[in-house]
């Protein structure tokens, strides 16, 4: 009687009743899968053991089933980005890459995403039947993975630090603007400051040259009053002894 392969699933008629693949290349090929998947299953726990806060922040945030339906799954929106995750078609953190639904991260257990920017995410929330919840709720990834070989994510990192670069040496540019009117500015103060303390030597100057001019001309005058007075006197006396 015919019998289904445990490894290819293609029918064959088995030798004895214990027959379960139909070729031994079968059977080695099902068992390195089954070694893989123990092994991605182990780093799932893994990892999530490692990302405790993250999962548990999911947790935290999940709605409340109602009528028996809560979410399967979430997505992330970066702002930063403006890219949604996780990215259709493309390789997940266990190595698989999902061709059809579920292609949002899991919540059974709780998926960790590849994060190609550690920064806040917005928080979707994905229902069974396809419909989502779009929230105010944010979450932070504090990590970054290597997105480089990535073709989407790969060109959305290179788009925000080329405008990052620009926005870096804008404001740079920007400073060194500020920086240079500042410094004119403070040079135009010292120059006025100069020409006032100029103008103010040059007054106390003037004064101090007046002041001297004065004196001079004051001089010269005293000395005659006091010559003439005691020759006025003695000059009236002899004029009385005379008479």
């Amino acid at each position: 009687m015919p019998k289904q392969c445990k490894g290819c699933y293609r029918l064959f008629d088995p030798e004895t009743a214990a027959q379960s693949y139909h070729s031994l290349n079968c059977r080695k090929t099902s068992e390195r899968r089954a070694r893989i998947e123990s092994m991605r299953q182990e780093a799932v726990l893994v990892l999530a053991t490692a990302r405790k806060e993250f999962v548990q922040r999911i947790y935290q945030l999940m709605p409340k089933a109602k009528l028996g339906k809560g979410p399967i799954g979430y997505r992330l929106y970066s702002e930063d980005l403006a890219v949604m995750l996780p990215v259709p078609n493309t390789d997940r953190r266990d190595g698989s890459r999902p061709q059809r639904r579920p292609k949002d991260f899991s919540l059974s257990p709780v998926e960790i995403p590849i994060s190609p920017l550690p920064g806040w995410y917005v928080l979707i929330w994905v229902y069974l039947d396809g419909s989502v919840t779009h929230t105010n709720q944010r979450v932070y990834l504090p990590w970054e993975d290597d997105c480089s070989r990535k073709e989407v994510l790969g060109t959305c990192l290179a788009a925000y630090r080329a405008k990052q670069k620009t926005a870096a040496a804008t404001a740079q540019a920007a400073q060194a603007a500020q920086a240079a009117q500042a410094a004119q500015a403070a040079q135009a103060a010292q120059d006025a400051q100069d020409a006032q303390d100029a103008q103010d030597a040059q007054a106390a100057q003037a004064a101090q040259a007046a002041q001297a001019a004065q004196a001079a001309l004051a001089g010269p005058h005293s000395s005659e009053g006091e010559l003439l007075a005691p020759h006025s006197k003695e000059t009236e006396e002899g004029c009385k002894a005379n008479a």
